[in-house]
């Protein structure tokens, strides 16, 4: 049976070696931590052996998070689940334990064992979490670490966790509506260019005894055909470098900033996307403000939560109104244009109240219910035009295939 030699640390936080005999790596850290050891290096002993120095092929607990996240709802998964522990006394070190044990994604797994190093080490949750910023969302660390100073981190935990699985559930219902309109738009592109390159070429043969001119469309069509059959290789390089072309350029600051300001100026489409934005901002606000961040930094830190830069714009001059200036924060979203009368009242309302948090709550609410309505009638507005679109397309194919089969039974009589 193979050897490893391990570097790890136990519940004291002390940093032990030693030798464990196993199958594999994994079996080899499922021993260590029934042992309550945190391995931090585990390598195999004739790999060592065989090497001068170490070259990076033993097992290490260092991740590369740069190109890796998890989806939201494993976030909210641990954020809920953790937020009970914490309510229920349980240590952070020993609720990562537990975490990190029944937890099935191997990266968000890895992620908290990484955290409860740090957390034996003396490092604070959030500190910790700021390692993982891919995984970890500004927002979500700064209302840990509210959390931490003012001794409810279990309630954050938890406002964090129906934050997270209010986004979720928002994007799932968002890639739902489009499946179907999806599903019809590349099913009637791929009959027409199945019609164009296969069906066509095989029926315009039939007309080449024909001595006067084949019918404008079906010369078109007929071109189309030719040009498509020619180019072939041609039009997918294009396509393929149009593609990566405007990839590029949406991933510019200048090229996103432009593309996310059009989509909120389309007609139909523009107005969906405002509610979308403003419903993000909302939740993502008022969980920062029940969490207890003052409004000031709890603006800074919800702008990015909209997925929209012209959106992360506005708040980020709402902020500095409010911060250098002097503005209320209803004075300051008076003077945005992307915050509508509604939205600034009851900022207004709940400013004199003193049930700001509350009132934005509320508002967010609201949002989702008129945000779910918009979705399912942009959706019902979307499927007519593509059967439309569909349709136009295909008939004009039969319309072309037809025309000189009516001229040829002219000529016929």
């Amino acid at each position: 049976m193979p050897s490893f030699v391990y570097k790890a640390l136990n519940a004291k936080g002390q940093s032990i070696s030693g030798k464990v005999n196993a199958r594999s790596q994994e079996q080899a850290i499922k021993q260590l931590q029934s042992k309550a050891l945190y391995p931090l290096n585990i390598s195999k002993i004739a790999e060592i052996a065989g090497q001068k120095k170490e070259t990076g092929k033993g097992f290490k607990f260092k991740i590369d998070l740069f190109r890796k996240t998890v989806d939201l709802d494993i976030l909210a998964d641990f954020s809920r689940q953790f937020g009970m522990l914490i309510e229920a006394g349980i240590p952070y070190h020993q609720g990562l334990q537990i975490l990190s044990h029944s937890t099935k994604n191997r990266l968000m797994n890895e992620v908290i064992t990484e955290m409860n190093l740090k957390i034996l080490e003396g490092s604070s949750l959030a500190k910790a979490m700021g390692g993982y910023p891919d995984i970890f969302p500004s927002y979500y660390r700064t209302a840990i670490m509210a959390g931490e100073k003012t001794g409810h981190l279990g309630d954050n935990m938890l406002q964090q966790a129906e934050f997270l699985e209010s986004q979720t559930d928002l994007k799932r219902k968002v890639q739902s509506a489009l499946i179907y309109p999806g599903i019809m738009s590349v099913l009637g592109l791929g009959i027409v260019i199945f019609m164009i390159e296969f069906i066509l070429p095989k029926i315009t043969p039939i007309f080449s005894f024909l001595k006067h001119s084949l019918p404008l469309p079906t010369r078109i069509m007929i071109g189309l055909s030719d040009f498509i059959a020619d180019y072939s290789l041609l039009l997918i390089f294009g396509i393929l470098a149009s593609l990566l072309g405007i990839n590029y350029y949406l991933k510019k600051p200048s090229g996103r900033y432009f593309f996310d300001k059009l989509l909120l100026r389309l007609p139909v489409v523009g107005p969906l996307m405002r509610k979308v934005c403003l419903l993000r901002f909302a939740l993502s606000f008022s969980t920062l403000l029940q969490s207890g961040i003052a409004v000031k930094e709890a603006l800074s830190i919800s702008g990015n939560s909209t997925g929209n830069m012209l959106f992360e714009k506005s708040i980020k001059e709402v902020a500095e109104l409010t911060v250098n200036k002097g503005y209320s924060f209803s004075q300051a979203l008076q003077k945005s244009s992307v915050f509508d009368s509604k939205f600034v009242q009851v900022v207004k309302v709940g400013e004199e109240s003193g049930a700001l948090a509350k009132m934005i709550k509320k508002l967010s609410e609201n949002l989702k219910i008129e945000t779910q309505a918009s979705i399912q009638k942009f959706v019902a507005f979307l499927e007519p035009i593509i059967i439309l679109i569909m349709a136009l397309m295909v008939g004009s194919i039969v319309l072309a295939i037809l025309l000189p089969i009516f001229e040829m039974n002219q000529l016929i009589q």
